[in-house]
């Protein structure tokens, strides 16, 4: 907790609403599809201030439902 409290409070926002995103994209459509969804040579980036979008490089794959 103590490395959020010397960050900005704009890049702790950031990091939040990006880890929920995610937990969303990947949690969320999992459970309702029964499903997995992985994600396979990318990675994902953190949107600059004021833009809400995850952007995810590389390739999903759904392995089951």
């Amino acid at each position: 907790m103590a490395f959020f409290a010397c960050l900005p409070l704009e890049v702790v926002i950031m990091s939040f609403k990006t880890g929920l995103v995610g937990f969303l994209l990947f949690g969320v459509i999992s459970l309702n599809a029964v499903a997995e969804v992985r994600l396979l040579e990318g990675w994902t980036r953190s949107p600059p201030p004021g833009v809400d979008r995850l952007a995810i490089y590389g390739r999903l794959v759904n392995d089951g439902g």
